[in-house]
């Protein structure tokens, strides 16, 4: 990830991404400029329940948001979601089976039984039953996860004459023990794009959809907006875009499942042969874990 903060977008700049490598090859996108953004309107969502076809039962939340355009009628608007949730695991309480461990970086021969990342130390002789002190916090016990949505929501999906898009369908967030052990951040991003970054997005949409379906695009070749200047010709995938943007963000909580349904319990019990999954290092537990604090994230 390159970030600056020597460069900041105006509405109408023009911006392009030029990219040299050591070999001599250099590539630039094609020039995106910065529309004039819309706006979201409103960020709800609706609780729901469903039943599979044994009469099982499953709930969750439907996102949607009400969105505006500006005040041209040929502009694209694409919209996505990030959401944000936090959860604990309990790694400190699986010890290894004999014959099996952490080695201590700094007591070579020694076994530490859990997880360094514990923060905990065994300090117990060798060949005796382990003894923990703690020498650090536990760095994979907390942990917050990332959800997005699978595919664009792009704005030619949705008839309107006015600009106008009301009850757009985000994201389902299903009701489980991990997602509201705390609470879950959603926040949605409406982006106003030029027609040839809302060309490449549709193409990702259409593969998306298009997954198992007879009408399968063929070539599954995705547009680049970049071209190369010299070098020995390589070919590149990828996009650069500049695009006006509007956000807005809701948190929902355990409180807002309406009774009588209830929040599942995660289960901290061992599963043999191995550890259960609150054991296990909350890094390990579900994908696009970081165990830093955003800092939007309210305790």
């Amino acid at each position: 990830v390159y970030q600056t903060s020597t460069t900041q977008g105006r509405i109408g700049g023009v911006y392009t991404l030029r990219i040299e490598f050591l070999d001599g090859r250099v590539y630039e996108s094609i020039p995106d400029t910065i529309l004039t953004p819309g706006k979201i309107d409103s960020l709800y969502y609706n609780f729901n329940s469903a039943k599979n076809y044994l009469g099982v039962a499953s709930y969750g939340f439907d996102v949607f948001v009400n969105g505006r355009g500006n005040d041209r009628n040929d502009i694209r608007y694409m919209w996505s979601m990030t959401s944000t949730f936090k959860a604990i695991t309990h790694p400190e309480r699986y010890v290894y089976p004999k014959g099996e461990c952490y080695p201590i970086p700094e007591q070579l021969g020694k076994c530490n039984i859990v997880p360094l990342c514990t923060g905990l130390r065994n300090t117990a002789p060798r060949n005796t039953p382990p003894t923990f002190e703690r020498v650090g916090p536990c760095e994979c016990c907390t942990c917050w996860y990332k959800i997005f949505n699978n595919a664009p929501i792009l704005s030619d999906d949705l008839f309107t004459d006015k600009g106008d898009y009301q009850r757009i369908s985000i994201y389902n967030i299903p009701l489980s023990e991990w997602i509201f052990m705390y609470k879950i951040r959603v926040e949605v991003l409406q982006l106003t794009l030029t027609k040839h970054a809302f060309g490449f997005f549709k193409s990702i949409q259409a593969q998306k959809e298009a997954t198992g379906s007879l009408f399968q695009p063929i070539t599954g070749k995705i547009p680049t907006t970049f071209f190369q200047v010299s070098g020995t010709p390589t070919s590149i995938s990828g996009i650069f875009y500049a695009a006006g943007s509007s956000t807005k963000s809701k948190y929902i909580t355990p409180e807002d499942v309406p009774f009588p349904i209830i929040v599942p319990e995660v289960d901290f019990a061992p599963r043999p042969p191995g550890p259960g999954l609150g054991w296990i290092s909350c890094l390990e537990l579900l994908p696009n874990a970081t165990n830093t604090k955003p800092d939007f994230w309210q305790d």
